[in-house]
């Protein structure tokens, strides 16, 4: 065990404290990554005071992230049945489900969980990335601002609406007759509302490094590599280690070796 997680003192108490204090010791394996601690510092939570949801949510999250997706669901399914009002526990195992195949029934915890709670944004939220991940993109839109329309400040939120505004840009030009007249989808406008989403995500969260890398996609694709390596540089400063960072980083030197080559072909430009 490492010298800075030591035991709360509070452990040798014992029912509903004693699981609290296993619970908070868990979140300190989770923070120093040693997930296996985790799970038996939350197990004993449970042990100790079964009716606390809170342990068996925690345990579903570990489970979640090591892959073993029965065991997590099997968690968030325990935290439900103490605490059915909680809004988090469906949005939870909805998204075991989805991770585990299981998409129909993934959308049922995801209902449930607006269902539980009208009101509670992350609910929104989790139903829009369903409709994102199967490629129902007004769907998925519809909840993304409705998760911004609960908590203003949510960046993430304004992210994925940048996505959506970005892959709707991305659709062959429609037109199509209403009553008489002829009406046009213009792709350009979306791509200038998903510029604005991802620099609104940016004005509350300067941090959000999700909003930095889709940045960097849109004006890679718009063949503004100066604004794309400015961003995709912004996220590696913040995080060097994680799968965008590593696209990141080839983006990089693919437009760098582009431009490159065009002022190689091109003397003036030099």
């Amino acid at each position: 065990m490492p010298d800075r997680i030591v035991p709360d003192s509070a452990i040798e108490e014992k029912g509903k404290k004693r699981a609290r204090a296993y619970c908070r010791l868990g979140d300190n394996y989770l923070r120093a990554n040693l997930l296996d601690d985790a799970i038996v510092a939350f197990t004993k939570a449970a042990q100790c005071d079964p009716e606390y949801s809170r342990s068996h949510n925690n345990l579903g999250i570990i489970y979640a992230e090591l892959g073993k997706f029965p065991e997590a669901i099997e968690a968030y399914k325990n935290a439900i049945l103490i605490d059915p009002g909680n809004a988090l526990h469906y949005c939870n195992l909805g998204g075991a489900y989805a991770d585990a195949g299981k998409a129909e029934i993934a959308l049922e915890a995801y209902l449930a969980a607006i269902q539980v709670d009208p009101n509670y944004y992350f609910g929104y939220f989790t139903l829009g990335t369903y409709y994102q991940s199967h490629s129902k993109h007004a769907l998925a839109l519809e909840n993304f601002k409705k998760s911004i329309e609960l908590k203003p400040n949510f960046a993430q939120g304004y992210v994925n609406i940048g996505m959506m505004y970005h892959n709707l840009s991305k659709t062959k030009p429609l037109s199509w007759r209403k009553r008489d007249q002829l009406v046009c989808f213009d792709c350009s406008a979306k791509v200038a509302q998903a510029l604005a989403a991802f620099t609104m995500a940016l004005e509350l969260d300067p941090q959000c490094e999700s909003a930095y890398y889709q940045l960097g996609i849109m004006y890679k694709e718009m063949v503004h590599y100066d604004e794309a390596i400015r961003a995709f540089k912004k996220l590696l400063s913040l995080n060097d280690k994680s799968e965008n960072a590593e696209l990141a980083k080839s983006y990089i030197d693919e437009m760098q070796k582009r431009t490159k080559a065009q002022r190689y072909n091109n003397p003036e430009v030099l």
